[in-house]
């Protein structure tokens, strides 16, 4: 059994970098979708980023956890999940920009490296610590408490804000965090950046994330469900590509 779980482990971890290979297209030709917001699952927490050039300065009060949105248009042939009823699930990776309950909003579906487009693409390098930190949180395999999702959600503003070198620190650094709705939230949120990312080790990614990005409003992390021959395909590549397997470096 140990065995058939690392087997499953190692192809989430290649699949990662496949789906980043098949799916590296510019904004100008990316599909879209477009999503109306309406809810947040989660809490509340103060953010700053002390040392950013664009956005939001100060200490800033933010609604923290997973957003939900329904699925209202684009030409994205691809399911964004859980799909009940065209909702979709995301999280933020874009802190320092403002999405509305009740608004549209079009994406262009692009890789999860490109996305924190006002900061020019989280990048490669963060974008495997976020997959890894969703691979082992994943808000589509158990329902998150409000304390875990707006947990996981700072978390990844870490991975993706931070410019100080490895480990992250959600309470010091360039990018901290205060006053959460919930005592439990930034312990919850600094145990995961412990576990599954400040470990100093390479760990399994999740495949199936990719960025949502919008020129003028927050980028989000989308959840994608991927056809089996595709899945195949990306394993291939994902074999082919093991010589080349990311080692960790600093941000």
């Amino acid at each position: 059994m140990s065995k058939l779980n690392t087997l499953r482990r190692t192809v989430a971890a290649l699949s990662v970098a496949a789906l980043g290979v098949v799916a590296s297209i510019d904004a100008a030709s990316a599909a879209t979708v477009i999503g109306r917001l309406d809810s947040v699952s989660g809490g509340t927490v103060q953010r700053i980023i002390d040392n950013s050039m664009v956005g939001s300065q100060g200490w800033t009060d933010l609604a923290a956890g997973v957003f939900s949105f329904t699925r209202t248009g684009g030409d994205y042939g691809g399911t964004l999940l859980p799909n009940v009823a065209s909702v979709f699930y995301a999280l933020c990776v874009e802190p320092q920009e403002n999405v509305n309950f009740g608004g549209s909003y079009t994406y262009n579906v692009l890789p999860l490296s490109a996305g924190a487009e006002n900061i020019g693409g989280m990048g490669a390098t963060r974008a495997g610590y976020l997959a890894e930190l969703l691979y082992g949180v994943n808000p589509l395999q158990s329902a998150l408490t409000n304390v875990e999702a707006a947990a996981l959600q700072v978390a990844i503003w870490e991975i993706v804000r931070e410019t100080d070198p490895l480990p992250f620190n959600v309470a010091t650094g360039h990018t901290r965090f205060q006053n959460a709705s919930n005592a439990s939230v930034l312990p919850t949120a600094q145990a995961w950046l412990n576990t599954y990312v400040n470990d100093g080790q390479p760990s399994p990614q999740l495949a199936n994330v990719l960025a949502l990005v919008s020129p003028e409003n927050q980028d989000m992390v989308g959840f994608i469900a991927v056809p089996e021959p595709l899945s195949l395909a990306l394993l291939g590549i994902g074999l082919a590509g093991l010589s080349s397997t990311r080692r960790r470096k600093s941000v």
